[in-house]
Order: structure tokens, then sequence, then C-alpha cells
């Protein structure tokens, strides 16, 4: 499917060659991925805004069903 859309999979060993992995960005909570942790560090999403599934309205549904 993915090559019909036009994708090309390379694999991980030239992937992890990519530039964006030498990112370090100084954010925390770093979030759930580095693309995540680059947007807040450059303002493109807010400082203090959690990683969608971080967030309670993610969260707490879940954790009353069980009685948390």
């Amino acid at each position: 499917m993915l090559k019909g859309k036009g994708w090309q999979p390379i694999d991980a060993e030239e992937a992890y060659t990519d530039s964006v992995f030498l990112a370090q960005p100084k954010v925390v909570p770093a979030g759930e991925s580095i693309i995540w942790s680059i947007a807040k560090e450059k303002g493109a999403v807010a400082k203090d805004l959690r990683y969608p599934a971080e967030d309670a309205m993610y969260e707490n549904k879940r954790m009353d069903k069980l009685g948390l």
C-alpha cells in the first residue's frame, strides 16, 4: 500500500543516518518522539502542552473504568 502511494521504504540503518537523529531538544518532558520534542522546542506547539496520549483527556476515561 505504501509503495502504491509513492513511498519508498528504506532500511533502519539508512533511516537513522538522517540528521533529525542528531537533534537533542532541551524540552521537559521530552514527549513521545523526537519530532514532538523538536516541535515543542521550536514553538510549533505550546511548551506546556503534553504529548496528546499523555493528556487527561485520553487517560481519565480508561483510568476511571479501571477504578484508578
